[in-house]
Formats: structure tokens, C-alpha cells, sequence
């Protein structure tokens, strides 16, 4: 399974602070992809295959929302913050 279209996807709604059924905000700097919305359950096409798709995916998710500032929240599985934007003075 190829999953660069669907990061892109997802890194652009982010960037731009869209709703959409697949990421869950939880405030203006934080956010969760909701990756059990996406991401067929182990038991449909086995352990390996999944947890490789899901390895490739959370790689190029980083890699992609890395260069705005957004940065894997510690100890938490698919949800990521970014320091708050100052207002300029």
C-alpha cells in the first residue's frame, strides 16, 4: 500500500487547520490523525503487512509536517503539536 497521497493529504489539511474525519484536534496547536479510520485492522491482512504500512506512514507523516514545526508529542501514537504562532507586537 502506497501511503504518500494520503500523508499529503493529511499534512496539508493540517497546515491549513481543516476539519476533516480523519484528524481530531484537540486545540489550535495539537492534533491526533485518527489512523483506525484509514488503516485496515490487523486481522484482515496480517500482522507484518500492517505494522510495515503503518511504520512507512507514520515516517513520512513526520517528515512531512517536521518542516512547520509540528513535531511528535512524547509518548503519544499519531498526535502532534507545534508551538503556538506569536501575534506580531
Amino acid at each position: 500500500m502506497d501511503v504518500s497521497f494520503l500523508v499529503r493529504e493529511l499534512v496539508q489539511k493540517i497546515l491549513d487547520g481543516e476539519n476533516d474525519f480523519r484528524i481530531l484536534w484537540r486545540n489550535q496547536t495539537t492534533v491526533e490523525v485518527l489512523a483506525n479510520r484509514f488503516f485496515t485492522p490487523h486481522r484482515e491482512v496480517g500482522l507484518a503487512q500492517s505494522s510495515e504500512v503503518r511504520k512507512r506512514f507514520i515516517s513520512e507523516l513526520e517528515a512531512g509536517l517536521a518542516p512547520h514545526g509540528w513535531v511528535k508529542k512524547a509518548g503519544a501514537n499519531y498526535v502532534y503539536s507545534r508551538a503556538p504562532r506569536l501575534s506580531p507586537p
